[in-house]
């Protein structure tokens, strides 16, 4: 199986956020204390965007690295490699 990577890692700022095309999956790099990502969710409609970029700043999520991936099954499947490295490694995700 072929490794998948983010297409881009990058600070989620507004502005970046405002330039992502629509549909995209975007992903914090920040987690919780469970290991999920704080904030993993569908770009959405330029219309939809400035409450959008609220939700991101309500979290904390904004000014932090995030990954962007072409849809939620790439990150799953990305997360999933990932935890697979870290486990054969004997590091914790």
């Amino acid at each position: 199986m072929q490794e998948l990577s983010p297409i881009k890692t990058t600070l989620l700022t507004k502005k970046f956020l405002m330039e992502l095309e629509e549909g995209l999956f975007l992903v914090s790099n920040t987690h919780n204390r469970h290991g999920s990502s704080i904030y993993a969710e569908v770009v959405s409609s330029v219309a939809d965007r400035e409450h959008q970029w609220k939700d991101i700043v309500a979290i904390h999520a904004n000014q932090r690295l995030c990954h962007v991936f072409n849809t939620k099954e790439d990150y799953e499947v990305y997360f999933a490699q990932k935890r697979t490295r870290n486990k054969a490694s004997g590091n914790k995700l």
